[in-house]
């Protein structure tokens, strides 16, 4: 049984490797094209839709948005770190 800290990658063979992502685990991919970060990222938040998780969604880059429009999907833009906690703060539980 999975715990209930931890969450799907949306991508089983993945998480069967690293035993899911635990809540408030930082994912960071280096990448040469966003199109190969694109996929992970729509798995994720296809799972987190099906699991009726909310999905905050922030981007930094200049690139379409990865996630589609969705009513579970918050999309944030932060102009600079001090309005990221805020956010962070607002959907979740403090760190």
């Amino acid at each position: 049984m999975k715990s209930p800290d931890r969450v799907s990658t949306g991508l089983k063979g993945l998480d069967e490797i690293i035993d899911n992502l635990k809540i408030g685990d930082n994912v960071v991919w280096r990448v040469d094209d966003i199109e190969e970060y694109a996929f992970f990222v729509r798995s994720y938040v296809s799972r987190a839709l099906k699991d009726n998780r909310r999905v905050v969604y922030m981007r930094f880059a200049q690139h379409k948005p990865l996630v589609k429009q969705h009513p579970n999907v918050r999309e944030r833009a932060p102009f600079m770190y001090s309005t990221v906690c805020p956010i962070c703060c607002r959907h979740g539980p403090p760190i």
